[in-house]
Formats: structure tokens, C-alpha cells, sequence
């Protein structure tokens, strides 16, 4: 389903889900694939924005599944920075830091939780009729990008970013490498838009 697909929608979402900790920085962070030397920008939401370099196309770039395996690498790779970005933002409050001395020096004891037995299984004799479960209709959503001459098609989850890339064989095998990183840009572009083309 093609929704609105900006920033702030994508990343109230997530907010929800991950904590507003993820949020920390929302600074766009690169990652690079060293296979194939494809680097990408990632907003804080992990959608890709922006290809920042691709200088050769790679063998591995030719086909669809090699250049979405070196854009979910690159994706990744920029998540990390960015998880990497917010612990060096976390400051520890005076009292957490008091807890970990005391724990290190062995004034504080950690104490587990109550552990409490679970009742026994036991298996049904008649049909099990599955619980209702509230489902978040925003999950599923996604948004479809194209590059212009529609080369690229990419589709990206509101939680989960980059879910399908779809190419021309063609233009795969033959496209240098700044057309290849053009239509990227597009696509992504688009994908940022809302998909309305």
C-alpha cells in the first residue's frame, strides 16, 4: 500500500517500537559495502537516501540479487554507525554510575528476578481456535520507488526499509557506474516522495 511516506510518519512509527533512544541522533549516517565499494547515506528511520559513491560497478552489481545484497550491506553497515552514534551520545545519569562502581567493586549484588514455574503443557482434544491478535496495520506498509526511466524499482518498509529491488537485466549489465548510481538516487528519491510517480 503506497502512503505517505515521510521522515516524520516513518520515524513516529518507530518511535513507538523501538523507543525514542533510537532517535538520539537523526543524522543521516553512510555505510559502505567493501565488496563492491558501494556506499550509501541511511536516514534514522534506515531508509536510504542517498548513493554517496560508486566508482566502478563490481561484477557482483550486474544482477539484481548482487545489487540488492550490496545495498542491504551498505544499509546495515549504516545502521551500526548509527547505533554506534546514539551509545556515544547515552550519558550514564550519577546514580548509574554509582551502581556500576558498587557492582565492580563488589559493594552491590545483582539479584534475578523471581523465577516462577510455567503451568504444564498439555495438548488440546478438540480443534484450537487461534487467539485474535491486535496487528498494527502500519507495519505492513511500504512505498514503492522507480528511477525515472524505470530501470529500478525498489520497494521499502516503514520498519524494515529495503524489502524488494526489481531491475532491467540489460541495464544492469551494461550501465557505468555514475548511470547505475543515478538511477539509484532516483529510485530512492521517488521511494522518499511517496512514490507518485
Amino acid at each position: 500500500m503506497n502512503l505517505s511516506a515521510t521522515y516524520g510518519d516513518r520515524a513516529a512509527l518507530q518511535r513507538e517500537i523501538r523507543g525514542p533512544q533510537w532517535f538520539a541522533s537523526e543524522e543521516t549516517t553512510g555505510g559502505r559495502d567493501e565488496h563492491t565499494g558501494l556506499e550509501v547515506e541511511v536516514d534514522a528511520t534506515g531508509w536510504p537516501v542517498r548513493v554517496g559513491a560508486l566508482t566502478a560497478v563490481a561484477p557482483e552489481l550486474r544482477d539484481a540479487a548482487g545489487l540488492r545484497g550490496a545495498l542491504e550491506r551498505a544499509i546495515g553497515g549504516a545502521v551500526l554507525g548509527h547505533l554506534a552514534r546514539n551509545a556515544e551520545r547515552r550519558r550514564l545519569s550519577p546514580a548509574d554510575l554509582e551502581r556500576g562502581r558498587e557492582l565492580v567493586e563488589g559493594r552491590r549484588r545483582l539479584v534475578p528476578p523471581p523465577y516462577y514455574r510455567a503451568a504444564p503443557l498439555v495438548a488440546p482434544d478438540g480443534p484450537v481456535q487461534p487467539r485474535s491478535a491486535w496487528r498494527d496495520d502500519r507495519l505492513d506498509r511500504t512505498v514503492t520507488g522507480t528511477s525515472r526511466d524505470g530501470e529500478l524499482r525498489i520497494e521499502l518498509g516503514y520498519v524494515d526499509g529495503l524489502r524488494r529491488l526489481e531491475a532491467d537485466a540489460q541495464f544492469l549489465a551494461t550501465a557505468p557506474a555514475d548511470l547505475l548510481r543515478h538511477a539509484l538516487n532516483e529510485a530512492f528519491t521517488d521511494a522518499q516522495e511517496g512514490g507518485r510517480r
